[in-house]
């Protein structure tokens, strides 16, 4: 997406950035010019979508949602 032309990223994340592969990832955007900004929430959890849709919603329109979620099983 950056490649293409989007310089602001809002992540929502149940762990947050916690996680180092979270880090190096919005470590590599900022050093590429982005804007990025992480919310801990869950996103089945209506409420909490609702309140970071607002607050990014009242800062600049938003453009495109894309939703990425799995769930792997270890056997």
């Amino acid at each position: 997406m950056f490649e293409k032309g989007c310089r602001d990223f809002v992540f929502l994340s149940r762990s947050g950035a916690d996680k180092s592969e979270a880090a190096e990832v919005v470590g590599r955007l900022e050093q590429a010019g982005a804007s990025v900004r992480i919310f801990r929430a869950d996103a089945g959890d209506e409420a909490a979508v609702s309140a970071v849709v607002e607050s990014v919603g009242s800062q600049r329109p938003i453009k495109g949602v894309i939703h990425a979620a799995m769930v792997l099983q270890v056997s």
